[in-house]
């Protein structure tokens, strides 16, 4: 018995019994890793058969504003905004993927990632400006201040276009205080580095 490795028989007082909860569970493990989990139709059975409702996706017509969303480009705000209804009414568990919040996210890949890192209140009171948001996203990234500071130039000046000294440093000087490096003094120079 000292080599004897099975869990669900033991020893007791020198005699071999079955643990039948424990051989009941492996069985019943063994039963929803290779017979319920297996497919999608195994698996809506069983939900079934516990009470919950499933919905046929197929038979699903897209609300208007959905079908308009696929044809015409929408502002970053109707985006943002459906986006956030749509989780806020979606199920506690799906199977399968909301298109509806793909599609979104197809159109402007920047609702998702707002969402997800700002939050619905920090986009609100940002007013849903799109180049505030992204500017957000940045100061927040965990890259260096010298790659943010990169990044916030390319998005503060227009390329290929001659810019004022005297601007370049009022706008280099925001970037550095919204970084907070506010000892930092920004010179037109610092753009050659």
């Amino acid at each position: 018995m000292k080599n004897f490795n099975e869990p669900y028989v033991k020893e007791k007082e020198g005699k071999i019994f079955v643990d039948y909860n424990l051989a009941n569970y492996e069985i019943v493990n063994y039963k929803i890793v290779n017979n319920i989990y297996q497919c999608q139709a195994n698996v809506i059975s069983e939900q079934r058969q516990s009470g919950c409702e499933i919905s046929d996706d197929t038979s699903y017509i897209a609300p208007e504003k959905i079908q308009l969303m696929a044809q015409y480009k929408l502002p970053f705000k109707e985006l943002f905004e459906l986006y956030c209804l749509i989780l806020d009414n979606e199920p506690q568990f799906t199977l399968t993927p909301d298109y509806r919040l793909e599609l979104i996210v197809y159109r402007n890949p920047l609702v998702k990632e707002a969402y997800d890192k700002l939050g619905r209140e920090e986009v609100r009171r940002m007013n849903h400006h799109q180049s505030n948001i992204k500017r957000k996203l940045i100061e927040i990234s965990y890259k260096s201040n010298d790659y943010k500071i990169v990044e916030l130039i390319n998005a503060t000046f227009s390329h290929q276009t001659a810019i004022p000294a005297k601007k370049v440093k009022e706008e280099l000087q925001k970037i550095y205080n919204q970084l907070g490096m506010e000892n930092r003094k920004a010179k037109a120079t610092d753009l050659e580095n």
